[in-house]
């Protein structure tokens, strides 16, 4: 394989990134293994217990994971562009403002206090926003508890104005019936 030097040096160090063994549980563990662990322990379980469920398997988010928080560590500028795509393309608003009315802040904290295990993730505000981000593109909405729960509330809202017009044309016809 033909890699420009700059590549190689880059795929060189990508691979000593994930193989370096950092503290995690008592342990030094390689951070490939940390991330997936991280995962499969508590975030996807931590997902999960709120009504959403993953379009992808545990091991690819924690690749992605893993790739956008090399990119972040790579990335000069402290601006961050996104490198992966999730199946979670598609959506509506209210989709997305549903998801962070449930993990709101207040959620988030509260998860990064009980899951704050290893260095990367202390104290780092660019890398919980990356995970948190992660977890929105690869959620499955279709597949979600929490979808069905807004499209009761949106056909709700629907009926109610529905009835809302049907008192307001009921109300018109009495006063035209004089």
């Amino acid at each position: 394989m033909n890699f420009p030097l700059s590549s190689y040096l880059r795929h060189r160090y990508w691979c000593n990134w994930l193989d370096e063994e950092i503290f995690y549980m008592n342990d030094y563990v390689p951070r490939q293994e940390v991330i997936m662990m991280f995962v499969r322990e508590d975030l996807v379980p931590f997902i999960k217990k709120k009504g959403y469920e993953f379009g992808v398997e545990e091991k690819h988010l924690a690749q992605i994971i893993a790739r956008e928080l090399f990119h972040s560590l790579c990335n000069k500028v402290k601006t961050h562009k996104w490198h992966s795509n999730g199946p979670n393309k598609r959506y509506r608003i209210e989709d997305y403002d549903h998801f962070n009315f449930i993990f709101d802040s207040y959620v988030w904290q509260d998860f990064w206090v009980r899951t704050d295990k290893w260095i990367d993730i202390e104290e780092n505000i660019t890398t919980r926003t990356i995970i948190e981000f992660a977890v929105w593109t690869c959620i499955d909405l279709g597949a979600s508890q929490q979808t069905s729960i807004v499209n009761e509330m949106l056909n709700g809202s629907d009926s109610d104005t529905d009835s809302e017009l049907d008192e307001r044309e009921r109300e018109r016809d009495m006063y035209n019936e004089d």
